[in-house]
């Protein structure tokens, strides 16, 4: 498997975390709150698991997986952005997390992947 398979497998399950989570969390915050939260459980599963089992023969290392959270934190900023303007536009708490979870799929993957294996592989 590559890493865009792998990184869909992974991210398929941080997702569903993700997406439970923010659901769960809405009965006590705002969608903002409740979007920073479930990143905040995601961020721990990115930094445990992508740089050792989605971008195999990559960096591993602690500089890997702080450079991993990095981009994963630069995502979350992107997707709480993307949560408030849905959100506040549309009222669309519910489903604004799959407007985030598609822009910042793309961004991760491609970042993480310049950071964990670089631009020529």
């Amino acid at each position: 498997m590559n890493d865009a398979g792998r990184f869909l497998g992974a991210g398929l399950v941080n997702t569903a975390f993700t997406v439970v989570i923010y659901q769960v969390l809405l009965f006590w915050l705002s969608a903002t709150s409740a979007y920073a939260g479930a990143w905040l459980v995601g961020l721990v599963f990115v930094a445990l698991v992508y740089p050792s089992h989605v971008f195999k023969g990559g960096r591993t290392g602690s500089g890997a997986r702080v450079a991993t959270a990095i981009v994963y934190l630069l995502g979350f900023a992107i997707g709480l952005a993307t949560v408030k303007i849905l959100d506040t536009t549309f009222s669309a708490e519910h489903v604004a997390i799959f407007g985030a979870l598609s822009i910042t799929t793309i961004f991760n993957f491609v970042l993480m992947r310049v950071v964990l294996r670089g631009w020529e592989r």
